[in-house]
């Protein structure tokens, strides 16, 4: 019997190629049904969450207010969770846009800090903000992706700490004629990460372990939406953790800049200084 080497079998050819075109019609299937689903829950969350807003309006008994409190605050939640599937599967199928418009780096940060300070303050967590200045210039980008980037992993922070602090900070790296280098950083003293678990983090759907997910529930979607986004606009997310001290998530973009006027640099200067007083808890 004589063995052959250096042939490719047609058939075994043809067959991994239809496999292949099988499996990425399946993925677009999935995406299509993921896109569709979240779309069609949305309609129906929006609604409960806006009537039972209203009904909040009205005086109430103690007991029926909480009923609708929960309601409203599970129905968020959820609609969160439907948000964060839908735009899974938008970067999925590579259909996520960023835009390039003005915005005010300050502006982000108090936002963050709008949504991430209820939780915060219910657990007992100091937070610190910080946002260094790029006096001169006035930066371009996608504010709304830049932001979901951070509330994500500021959630991520909250949530994984129990006890301590968080703190979100942006420094200046570099300026030029025409853009603007930032370094962002979130760090807390969560729990921390195992270094066999951190590659798991960006894999949608997935959490260091399953005891983390059993825990501390979520679907582990918020960390890979963050990265693809950061990655969507030239950066690199990076984590440097220790198991029972602490995490930290930076990533550094350049953004787009054209210089202002000096009494807007004044103004700049004069709001940085007071978001900065709001920004610290």
């Amino acid at each position: 019997m004589k063995l052959q080497f250096g042939k490719i079998d047609e058939n075994n050819t043809i067959s991994l190629k239809d496999t292949a075109e099988e499996a990425k019609a399946a993925s677009r299937l999935k995406t299509a049904f993921l896109a569709n689903m979240s779309h069609e829950i949305r309609t129906p969350m929006n609604s409960i969450i806006g009537f039972s807003e209203l009904a909040l309006d009205n005086d109430n008994p103690p007991k029926t207010r909480d009923y609708l409190q929960k309601i409203l605050k599970n129905s968020e939640w959820l609609l969160q969770t439907i948000n964060d599937i839908l735009d899974i599967s938008i970067i999925e199928s590579g259909k996520m846009e960023l835009e390039n418009i003005p915005f005010d780096l300050h502006e982000i940060f108090a936002a963050c800090r709008t949504v991430i300070m209820p939780k915060a303050i219910e657990k007992g967590l100091s937070v610190y903000f910080y946002a260094e200045p790029s006096v001169g210039k006035r930066l371009y980008g996608d504010p709304a992706r830049l932001r979901q980037a951070l509330v994500n992993l500021l959630s991520n922070a909250v949530k994984f700490t129990n006890n301590g602090m968080i703190k979100m900070q942006a420094e200046v790296r570099d300026i030029s004629e025409n853009s603007v280098t930032m370094n962002f950083e979130v760090r807390d003293s969560g729990i921390g990460i195992s270094q066999k678990h951190i590659d798991k983090l960006f894999e949608p759907f997935i959490q260091g372990d399953t005891g983390t997910t059993r825990k501390f529930g979520g679907l582990g979607l918020g960390l890979p939406i963050a990265r693809n986004i950061i990655e969507m606009m030239g950066g690199k997310l990076e984590v440097d953790s220790v198991p029972g001290v602490g995490s930290r998530f930076g990533f550094t973009l350049v953004f787009n800049a054209v210089d202002i006027d000096e009494d807007e640099k004044q103004l700049n200067r004069d709001a940085a200084i007071e978001l900065f007083r709001k920004l610290e808890f």
